[in-house]
């Protein structure tokens, strides 16, 4: 499997479109679709959008890559990632509530995707508190 074949199967399984993984890597659309259909060399793309993608993803630059992934290093890769995955959704959580009146509905639907895969992934956020993020927004 390519590159752009995982980052296009891991784009899905996380539910984000091309535009709203651009969002979060701070990249453009454009640059997704190009990535996703093998018009760069993942090798060539900027070690900091690399970095930013992983950890949306949470997955290590070699799986991303080359596909592979030691099982001595997967756990390793994974707390790393997950924590980094997690400050990663913290970040956008408050910036959406301190901004809520301000964002676009698109801007709001993404932050309640990432509210979900948080809820979802950690199970540290409680239904009701997930239902009293929503009403804020």
């Amino acid at each position: 499997m390519s590159f752009s074949t995982r980052l296009r199967e891991l784009r899905l399984h996380f539910g984000l479109t091309q535009k709203q993984l651009a969002q979060l890597v701070g990249v453009t659309k454009g640059s997704i679709s190009q990535w996703e259909v093998g018009l760069v060399n993942p090798r060539n793309i900027k070690a900091e959008n690399m970095e930013k993608l992983c950890k949306v993803l949470q997955k290590p630059v070699a799986y991303l890559l080359d596909g592979k992934q030691s099982s001595a290093s997967v756990k390793d890769n994974t707390a790393s990632y997950d924590a980094g995955y997690d400050a990663f959704l913290n970040d956008c959580i408050i910036y959406t509530l301190d901004n809520g009146e301000n964002l676009s509905n698109t801007d709001k639907a993404l932050a309640i995707r990432l509210l979900y895969n948080k809820s979802r992934h950690t199970e540290v956020i409680s239904d009701k508190i997930f239902k009293d993020i929503l009403k804020m927004l």
